[in-house]
Protein backbone atom coordinates (compact mmCIF):
# COMPACT_ATOMS: atom_id res chain seq x y z
CA UNK A 1 0.00 0.00 0.00
CA UNK A 2 2.85 2.50 0.74
CA UNK A 3 3.80 2.01 -2.86
CA UNK A 4 0.46 2.64 -4.05
CA UNK A 5 -0.21 5.90 -1.81
CA UNK A 6 2.99 7.22 -2.84
CA UNK A 7 2.30 6.82 -6.31
CA UNK A 8 -0.59 8.75 -6.10
CA UNK A 9 1.40 11.66 -4.42
CA UNK A 10 3.99 11.61 -6.84
CA UNK A 11 1.16 11.84 -9.43
CA UNK A 12 -0.63 14.47 -8.27
CA UNK A 13 2.40 17.06 -7.42
CA UNK A 14 2.79 16.62 -11.46
CA UNK A 15 -0.65 17.35 -12.29
CA UNK A 16 -0.60 20.65 -10.26
CA UNK A 17 0.49 22.93 -13.32
CA UNK A 18 1.13 23.44 -17.17
CA UNK A 19 5.27 23.93 -15.79
CA UNK A 20 5.12 20.42 -13.28
CA UNK A 21 3.41 18.04 -16.10
CA UNK A 22 6.25 19.44 -18.63
CA UNK A 23 8.37 18.32 -16.29
CA UNK A 24 6.69 14.99 -15.87
CA UNK A 25 6.48 14.21 -19.59
CA UNK A 26 10.14 15.14 -20.33
CA UNK A 27 11.21 12.51 -17.03
CA UNK A 28 8.78 10.10 -18.73
CA UNK A 29 10.45 10.42 -21.67
CA UNK A 30 13.80 10.53 -20.46
CA UNK A 31 13.93 7.62 -17.91
CA UNK A 32 11.07 5.48 -20.11
CA UNK A 33 13.56 5.60 -23.36
CA UNK A 34 16.17 3.81 -21.30
CA UNK A 35 13.59 1.58 -19.58
CA UNK A 36 12.40 0.52 -23.01
CA UNK A 37 15.31 0.29 -24.63
CA UNK A 38 16.24 -2.76 -21.64
CA UNK A 39 13.24 -4.89 -23.49
CA UNK A 40 12.36 -7.69 -21.46
CA UNK A 41 11.60 -11.16 -22.69
CA UNK A 42 7.75 -10.97 -21.58
CA UNK A 43 7.32 -7.23 -22.73
CA UNK A 44 8.34 -8.18 -26.07
CA UNK A 45 5.84 -10.94 -26.18
CA UNK A 46 3.25 -8.92 -25.23
CA UNK A 47 3.74 -6.10 -28.10
CA UNK A 48 3.81 -9.24 -30.30
CA UNK A 49 0.70 -10.83 -28.81
CA UNK A 50 -0.96 -7.59 -29.27
CA UNK A 51 0.22 -6.83 -32.79
CA UNK A 52 -0.89 -10.29 -33.96
CA UNK A 53 -4.21 -9.85 -32.53
CA UNK A 54 -4.73 -6.17 -34.14
CA UNK A 55 -4.05 -7.98 -37.45
CA UNK A 56 -6.37 -10.53 -36.70
CA UNK A 57 -8.98 -8.64 -35.72
CA UNK A 58 -9.00 -6.83 -38.81
CA UNK A 59 -8.64 -9.31 -41.51
CA UNK A 60 -11.50 -11.34 -39.50
CA UNK A 61 -13.78 -8.80 -39.59
CA UNK A 62 -13.00 -6.12 -43.01
CA UNK A 63 -11.68 -6.46 -46.21
CA UNK A 64 -8.55 -4.59 -46.21
CA UNK A 65 -7.90 -3.20 -49.34
CA UNK A 66 -4.74 -0.96 -50.91
CA UNK A 67 -4.59 2.08 -49.37
CA UNK A 68 -7.22 1.58 -46.64
CA UNK A 69 -7.44 4.54 -44.39
CA UNK A 70 -6.43 3.60 -40.52
CA UNK A 71 -6.75 5.86 -37.80
CA UNK A 72 -5.00 4.97 -34.61
CA UNK A 73 -5.80 6.90 -31.30
CA UNK A 74 -2.92 7.45 -28.93
CA UNK A 75 0.23 6.53 -31.32
CA UNK A 76 2.55 6.55 -28.84
CA UNK A 77 6.50 6.24 -28.27
CA UNK A 78 6.63 3.98 -31.66
CA UNK A 79 3.31 3.27 -33.86
CA UNK A 80 4.17 -0.05 -32.95
CA UNK A 81 0.39 -0.95 -34.14
CA UNK A 82 0.08 0.74 -37.05
CA UNK A 83 3.47 -0.51 -38.58
CA UNK A 84 3.12 -3.97 -37.57
CA UNK A 85 -0.33 -4.14 -39.75
CA UNK A 86 1.93 -2.21 -42.92
CA UNK A 87 4.20 -4.75 -42.67
CA UNK A 88 1.52 -7.04 -44.18
CA UNK A 89 -0.68 -4.81 -45.99
CA UNK A 90 -0.44 -2.17 -47.59
CA UNK A 91 -2.41 0.79 -45.74
CA UNK A 92 -2.53 4.24 -45.19
CA UNK A 93 -2.22 5.17 -41.35
CA UNK A 94 -2.93 8.58 -39.77
CA UNK A 95 -0.97 8.51 -36.07
CA UNK A 96 -2.87 10.76 -33.72
CA UNK A 97 -1.98 12.20 -30.45
CA UNK A 98 -2.26 14.93 -27.91
CA UNK A 99 1.84 15.65 -27.12
CA UNK A 100 4.60 14.18 -28.80
CA UNK A 101 6.36 11.25 -26.87
CA UNK A 102 7.88 9.41 -29.74
CA UNK A 103 11.47 7.60 -29.37
CA UNK A 104 13.29 6.62 -32.77
CA UNK A 105 16.04 4.67 -31.31
CA UNK A 106 12.89 2.70 -28.78
CA UNK A 107 11.38 1.95 -32.62
CA UNK A 108 13.81 0.70 -33.97
CA UNK A 109 15.07 -1.65 -30.69
CA UNK A 110 10.76 -2.58 -31.05
CA UNK A 111 10.69 -3.68 -34.93
CA UNK A 112 14.77 -5.23 -34.52
CA UNK A 113 13.18 -7.51 -32.32
CA UNK A 114 9.98 -8.02 -33.80
CA UNK A 115 12.43 -9.04 -36.81
CA UNK A 116 14.45 -11.87 -34.59
CA UNK A 117 10.81 -13.21 -33.65
CA UNK A 118 9.69 -13.51 -37.32
CA UNK A 119 13.36 -15.20 -38.71
CA UNK A 120 12.75 -18.24 -35.29
CA UNK A 121 9.18 -18.91 -36.49
CA UNK A 122 8.32 -21.74 -38.84
CA UNK A 123 5.90 -19.53 -41.17
CA UNK A 124 7.55 -17.48 -44.30
CA UNK A 125 7.83 -13.77 -42.96
CA UNK A 126 10.47 -12.72 -45.72
CA UNK A 127 8.82 -10.14 -46.70
CA UNK A 128 8.10 -8.72 -43.61
CA UNK A 129 11.17 -9.21 -42.42
CA UNK A 130 12.36 -7.03 -45.78
CA UNK A 131 10.32 -4.27 -45.30
CA UNK A 132 11.88 -4.62 -41.34
CA UNK A 133 15.83 -4.01 -42.18
CA UNK A 134 14.14 -0.84 -44.88
CA UNK A 135 12.16 0.24 -41.32
CA UNK A 136 16.17 0.03 -39.71
CA UNK A 137 17.25 1.96 -42.52
CA UNK A 138 15.35 5.52 -41.86
CA UNK A 139 17.17 8.02 -40.41
CA UNK A 140 13.88 10.24 -38.60
CA UNK A 141 10.22 9.61 -38.17
CA UNK A 142 9.77 11.62 -41.09
CA UNK A 143 11.69 9.29 -43.51
CA UNK A 144 9.53 6.38 -41.63
CA UNK A 145 5.92 8.32 -42.75
CA UNK A 146 7.32 8.06 -46.29
CA UNK A 147 8.01 5.26 -46.32
CA UNK A 148 4.97 3.33 -45.20
CA UNK A 149 2.47 5.81 -46.02
CA UNK A 150 2.07 7.35 -42.58
CA UNK A 151 0.81 10.71 -41.29
CA UNK A 152 1.57 12.04 -37.92
CA UNK A 153 -0.60 14.24 -36.18
CA UNK A 154 -0.82 15.96 -32.64
CA UNK A 155 -3.97 17.67 -31.42
CA UNK A 156 -3.23 18.97 -27.93
CA UNK A 157 -6.86 19.33 -27.34
CA UNK A 158 -7.42 15.47 -28.22
CA UNK A 159 -10.20 16.94 -30.17
CA UNK A 160 -11.13 14.54 -33.77
CA UNK A 161 -13.15 17.69 -34.90
CA UNK A 162 -10.32 18.49 -37.73
CA UNK A 163 -11.52 15.15 -39.73
CA UNK A 164 -14.23 15.26 -42.28
CA UNK A 165 -17.17 12.47 -41.80
CA UNK A 166 -17.08 9.31 -43.30
CA UNK A 167 -13.10 9.08 -43.40
CA UNK A 168 -11.60 5.85 -42.01
CA UNK A 169 -12.01 2.33 -42.62
CA UNK A 170 -10.57 1.41 -39.38
CA UNK A 171 -9.93 3.53 -35.94
CA UNK A 172 -8.19 1.72 -33.23
CA UNK A 173 -6.22 2.51 -30.02
CA UNK A 174 -4.38 0.27 -27.77
CA UNK A 175 -4.47 0.99 -23.84
CA UNK A 176 -5.99 4.77 -24.60
CA UNK A 177 -9.27 4.79 -23.81
CA UNK A 178 -9.28 4.21 -20.24
CA UNK A 179 -7.05 7.78 -20.13
CA UNK A 180 -9.66 9.77 -21.53
CA UNK A 181 -11.95 12.30 -20.05
CA UNK A 182 -13.34 13.23 -22.44
CA UNK A 183 -14.89 9.46 -23.09
CA UNK A 184 -18.53 9.82 -24.68
CA UNK A 185 -17.95 12.50 -27.00
CA UNK A 186 -14.79 10.82 -28.08
CA UNK A 187 -16.39 7.75 -28.88
CA UNK A 188 -19.85 9.86 -31.07
CA UNK A 189 -16.79 11.75 -33.10
CA UNK A 190 -15.02 8.20 -33.58
CA UNK A 191 -18.79 6.79 -35.10
CA UNK A 192 -18.95 10.21 -37.62
CA UNK A 193 -15.55 10.23 -38.91
CA UNK A 194 -15.74 6.09 -39.72
CA UNK A 195 -16.91 5.15 -43.19
CA UNK A 196 -20.39 2.92 -43.30
CA UNK A 197 -19.26 -0.34 -42.57
CA UNK A 198 -16.14 0.79 -40.67
CA UNK A 199 -14.29 -1.50 -37.85
CA UNK A 200 -13.74 0.44 -34.34
CA UNK A 201 -11.06 -1.92 -32.24
CA UNK A 202 -10.48 -0.88 -28.86
CA UNK A 203 -7.77 -2.53 -26.29
CA UNK A 204 -8.92 -0.97 -22.58
CA UNK A 205 -6.64 -1.37 -19.76
CA UNK A 206 -9.60 -1.46 -17.26
CA UNK A 207 -7.10 -2.20 -14.19
CA UNK A 208 -6.16 -0.01 -11.72
CA UNK A 209 -3.09 2.02 -13.06
CA UNK A 210 -2.13 2.71 -9.65
CA UNK A 211 -1.00 -0.82 -9.06
CA UNK A 212 1.33 -0.87 -11.90
CA UNK A 213 4.02 0.32 -9.45
CA UNK A 214 2.45 -1.77 -6.37
CA UNK A 215 1.70 -5.52 -7.68
CA UNK A 216 0.38 -5.98 -4.01
CA UNK A 217 -2.53 -4.61 -4.22
CA UNK A 218 -5.95 -5.67 -6.16
CA UNK A 219 -5.74 -4.83 -10.07
CA UNK A 220 -9.36 -3.01 -8.81
CA UNK A 221 -7.83 -1.14 -5.85
CA UNK A 222 -9.48 2.14 -6.70
CA UNK A 223 -13.10 0.54 -6.28
CA UNK A 224 -12.16 0.75 -2.93
CA UNK A 225 -12.85 4.48 -2.45
CA UNK A 226 -15.34 6.52 -3.41
CA UNK A 227 -15.72 8.99 -6.06
CA UNK A 228 -15.04 12.19 -3.61
CA UNK A 229 -11.85 10.39 -2.04
CA UNK A 230 -10.64 9.62 -5.32
CA UNK A 231 -11.18 12.61 -7.17
CA UNK A 232 -9.38 14.40 -4.39
CA UNK A 233 -6.68 11.76 -3.11
CA UNK A 234 -6.01 9.80 -5.95
CA UNK A 235 -6.86 11.18 -9.78
CA UNK A 236 -4.22 13.50 -11.75
CA UNK A 237 -4.10 14.75 -15.12
CA UNK A 238 -0.93 12.98 -16.07
CA UNK A 239 -1.98 9.55 -15.76
CA UNK A 240 -5.99 9.86 -15.83
CA UNK A 241 -7.97 6.70 -15.28
CA UNK A 242 -11.67 7.13 -16.16
CA UNK A 243 -12.45 3.68 -13.73
CA UNK A 244 -15.25 2.92 -16.73
CA UNK A 245 -15.99 -1.12 -16.80
CA UNK A 246 -16.17 -3.60 -19.25
CA UNK A 247 -20.73 -3.34 -19.52
CA UNK A 248 -19.89 0.30 -19.43
CA UNK A 249 -17.42 0.71 -22.67
CA UNK A 250 -20.21 -1.78 -24.47
CA UNK A 251 -23.16 0.46 -23.59
CA UNK A 252 -21.65 3.59 -24.84
CA UNK A 253 -20.83 2.05 -28.37
CA UNK A 254 -23.75 1.18 -28.25
CA UNK A 255 -25.72 3.99 -27.37
CA UNK A 256 -23.55 5.67 -30.44
CA UNK A 257 -25.22 3.26 -33.22
CA UNK A 258 -21.73 0.66 -33.65
CA UNK A 259 -23.20 -2.91 -33.76
CA UNK A 260 -20.89 -4.69 -31.85
CA UNK A 261 -19.04 -7.96 -33.33
CA UNK A 262 -16.95 -9.43 -30.60
CA UNK A 263 -14.92 -8.94 -26.99
CA UNK A 264 -12.32 -10.43 -25.60
CA UNK A 265 -11.38 -10.30 -21.45
CA UNK A 266 -7.92 -10.57 -19.64
CA UNK A 267 -9.21 -11.44 -15.94
CA UNK A 268 -7.79 -11.92 -12.53
CA UNK A 269 -9.66 -12.18 -9.42
CA UNK A 270 -9.77 -9.17 -7.39
CA UNK A 271 -9.23 -10.73 -3.73
CA UNK A 272 -11.11 -9.32 -0.93
CA UNK A 273 -10.98 -5.71 -1.08
CA UNK A 274 -14.47 -3.81 0.17
CA UNK A 275 -16.20 -2.10 -2.78
CA UNK A 276 -17.61 1.37 -2.64
CA UNK A 277 -21.42 1.21 -3.43
CA UNK A 278 -20.83 2.77 -6.80
CA UNK A 279 -19.26 -0.72 -7.82
CA UNK A 280 -21.88 -2.78 -6.21
CA UNK A 281 -24.07 -3.45 -9.23
CA UNK A 282 -21.52 -4.83 -11.51
CA UNK A 283 -21.18 -8.65 -12.70
CA UNK A 284 -18.18 -10.79 -11.51
CA UNK A 285 -17.27 -10.69 -14.99
CA UNK A 286 -16.84 -6.61 -14.85
CA UNK A 287 -15.16 -6.76 -11.90
CA UNK A 288 -12.61 -9.47 -12.92
CA UNK A 289 -11.81 -8.28 -16.30
CA UNK A 290 -8.61 -6.41 -16.25
CA UNK A 291 -7.98 -5.78 -19.87
CA UNK A 292 -11.42 -5.47 -22.20
CA UNK A 293 -10.40 -6.07 -26.56
CA UNK A 294 -13.95 -4.51 -28.21
CA UNK A 295 -14.64 -4.42 -31.78
CA UNK A 296 -17.42 -3.05 -33.26
CA UNK A 297 -18.64 -1.91 -36.52
CA UNK A 298 -20.45 1.45 -38.10
CA UNK A 299 -23.62 0.59 -39.92
CA UNK A 300 -23.45 0.51 -43.64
Amino acid sequence: MLRYLSTAVALKMFSLNGTTKKIYRKLGNTIGQRRRLKVKARRRKSYFDRGKLFRELCEQNMEIKPGSKFLEIGTGWFHWYALYLSLFHDINSTLFDIWDNRQLDVMKTYINNLKEHFQSCDEDYSQQIESIDQILQTGSFDELYKLRNMEYILETSGSLAQFADNSFDCIYSFHVMEHVKSYENNIKEMFRILKPGGLSIHQIGIDDHHTHYDKKESPKNYMRYSEFMWKYLFENDVQYINRLQMSDWLKLFEKYGYNFITKICENREIGGIKIQPKFQHYSQEDLNCIILTIVHQKPL
